[in-house]
This record gives structure tokens, sequence and C-alpha cells, in this order.
């Protein structure tokens, strides 16, 4: 789930993030079970990926949009719980126009 992109004329939004168009709470949980989902079935059942994290393995690719490099941080914190410190950090680029990466 996210914010509103836009300002409806009359309604007044209340909403946890003050920017529109951000990924809320409700959609981080969202991904980190869809990445809890993903743990089960190619790490325990399957055993298609190691339980740490290995950037070999997988690579996560995002949009330059916050919402979205969010909801590939948190989809990977349901895949490797036990990972966080292995795990790529979302970081801002200092260039213009800011963007928001995650680096390997």
């Amino acid at each position: 789930a996210r914010t509103p992109t836009d300002h409806a004329p009359g309604i007044k939004w209340t909403f946890e993030q003050k920017e529109l168009g951000e990924l809320t709470g409700v959609g981080q949980r969202t991904q980190f079970l869809l990445g809890r989902y993903v743990n089960k079935k190619y790490i325990k059942d399957m055993k298609f990926l190691s339980e740490e994290y290995n950037s070999k393995e997988i690579f996560a690719k995002s949009t330059d949009m916050n919402r979205t490099i969010m909801s590939a941080y948190s989809q990977l914190l349901g895949v490797y719980p036990n990972s966080i410190k292995k795990l790529p950090v979302p970081t801002v680029s200092a260039l213009p126009p800011a963007k928001l990466t995650i680096d390997p």
C-alpha cells in the first residue's frame, strides 16, 4: 500500500507519511510477508537458495523511486531475516536529481 500520489480537491487525506506516493507501513509489511513466502518456498522447501544472503545468488533491482526501493528492501528482509547485516542498504545519491538506489 502507498499514500496517494495526488491531492484530490475537497478531500483531506490522513496517512502516516508526509510525502505523496510513499510506501506505507502496511505496504512494507505486505512485502515482508511476501519475502517470508519466498523464503519458505525457495529456501526451506526447495533448497534453491542459501539460508544466508549471497549477492551471487540473488539480485534486487528497482526504479529510483523511494517506495519501490523500500518494497524491494522489505521483501529482501523477509527472504533473509537472519542476514540483515549482509543485505544491501538503500542509499541516497548526492547527484541531482537525488535518487535512492540499492548498492550491492
